[in-house]
């Protein structure tokens, strides 16, 4: 939730403490420009439920590349075997 700021109130309390209007008003801009780049807690509860998006597809995505990486190495295993029996059946012939 983003709060508001009085800028008025806060350029009279820096007058009230001792400086020049001009002096109070170049402080309170400089201040408020900085704040406009904050994140605030809802942005950063965006940013965590955007990231456990991101975990949840990643795991998604590595768990189907496990199961076609089984599946590659099963074929691969399976062609090997009988490549081997193939050529033991003709050198035993």
């Amino acid at each position: 939730m983003a709060t508001t700021v009085d800028t008025h109130r806060e350029v009279k309390n820096l007058v009230g403490a001792g400086l020049k209007e001009s002096q109070a008003e170049a402080v309170v801009g400089t201040v408020m420009a900085a704040r406009a780049g904050l994140a605030t807690k809802a942005d950063l509860g965006l940013v965590r439920t955007d990231l456990e998006l991101l975990r949840a597809e990643f795991r998604a995505d590595l768990k189907e590349l496990k199961l076609e990486l089984i599946k590659w190495l099963g074929g691969t295993t399976i062609a090997v075997v009988g490549i081997a029996v193939a050529v033991l059946s003709l050198i035993l012939g």
